[in-house]
């Protein structure tokens, strides 16, 4: 059954999926910097499977994961982000298909730009003793934000993809 916006059940289904999904990897990514397979495995297995329901298809779904997957991986592989970072935009990828999925790379790679920004921002004098005023814990710790929870800028990124897609679709409809 079709919905007003032309979006199947496993489309809804697959988009609330993603959403918790993302809301959770950032609680765990804050908590203790990790992203779990419990949390991406069963999403991307849950994610394929719906997309023999959706519109696109599983090759749009294997192939988004594949393309959101592998550019992380290889950062991942090189010791600059974690294995669950890149697992968490597999299945951004696996949501999104392609080619959406370089616009998510992108709306991801525009957040982690900021969110780098103020990680070099917060080691700095000023920014300590303004991390410090806001209560966050350890800003006096030589390591402090040396480390990024890239989960954030996933899950930003995602939801700014997420909405520019919705209001496009709301604006095609409204002109006919």
């Amino acid at each position: 059954m079709e919905q007003a916006t032309g979006a199947s059940w496993a489309d809804t289904a697959a988009e609330v999926l993603l959403v918790l999904v993302l809301a959770v990897a950032v609680a765990t990514d804050l908590r203790w910097r990790r992203i779990p397979d419990w949390l991406t495995l069963p999403a991307l297995a849950v994610l394929v499977a719906l997309s023999f329901r959706r519109p696109a298809g599983p090759v749009h779904a294997l192939l988004g994961l594949a393309v959101g997957l592998l550019p992380l991986l290889l950062t991942a592989a090189a010791g600059w982000m974690g294995r669950g970072d890149a697992m968490l935009m597999g299945v951004v990828g696996a949501f999104s298909g392609v080619p959406q999925v370089l616009g998510m790379l992108l709306f991801v790679t525009l957040a982690g730009g900021v969110q780098g920004l103020a990680a070099v921002a917060a080691r700095t004098a000023p920014g300590r003793r303004l991390c410090e005023r806001a209560g966050m814990k350890g800003a006096r710790d030589p390591d402090f934000a040396r480390t990024v929870p890239y989960g954030i800028a996933i899950a930003a990124g995602t939801y700014a993809g997420l909405l520019f897609v919705h209001l496009e679709e709301a604006a095609a409809a409204a002109s006919g």
